[in-house]
């Protein structure tokens, strides 16, 4: 326990110099809860909030993503490596978002439904979310916990 105390404030300094390099799924996460309310709240009155919400929260993260490009680095202990690869697959995969999301309202604008959408925008961003993190992980159990988060889609 005492080696834990003494450890600690290089810990958070590690963890703390790392958050940087988690920001566009810390944009994804704040999307995604923004979607939540959005569906909750707001889609009563404004029927495109959710949708709104789910395309601001992907093109914030992309130029976030941008940001990343060329400049390999690690964080979180050496769990999350950030190299050119896992960029241009996470940029891919916020292509592939933001095609889905607009098939998915052009397919429902077209057969009008009673559920709200909002519920499909925020399991498209879990999903994404999860994805992202599987492509920048280097350890076995975020590999997991991102396959568990891609698995809620399903």
């Amino acid at each position: 326990m005492h080696d834990f105390v003494a450890n600690l404030p290089q810990t958070l300094d590690q963890v703390i110099q790392s958050v940087p390099l988690f920001k566009p799924e810390l944009a994804l996460i704040g999307a995604f809860l923004a979607v939540v309310c959005a569906t909750l709240f707001i889609d009563k009155q404004w029927k495109q909030s959710s949708f709104m919400i789910y395309m601001g929260g992907l093109l914030i993260s992309f130029p976030l993503l941008c940001q990343q490009l060329g400049q390999p680095d690690r964080g979180f202990f050496d769990m999350l490596i950030i190299d050119s690869f896992s960029v241009y697959a996470r940029m891919l995969l916020l292509f592939a978002l933001l095609v889905t999301g607009i098939l998915v309202r052009q397919h429902f604008k077209e057969k009008p439904t009673q559920r709200p959408l909002g519920e499909v925008y925020s399991i498209l961003l879990a999903a994404g979310l999860g994805l992202h993190l599987l492509t920048a992980t280097s350890n076995w159990l975020i590999a997991f916990i991102a396959i568990e988060t891609v698995s809620i889609s399903s």
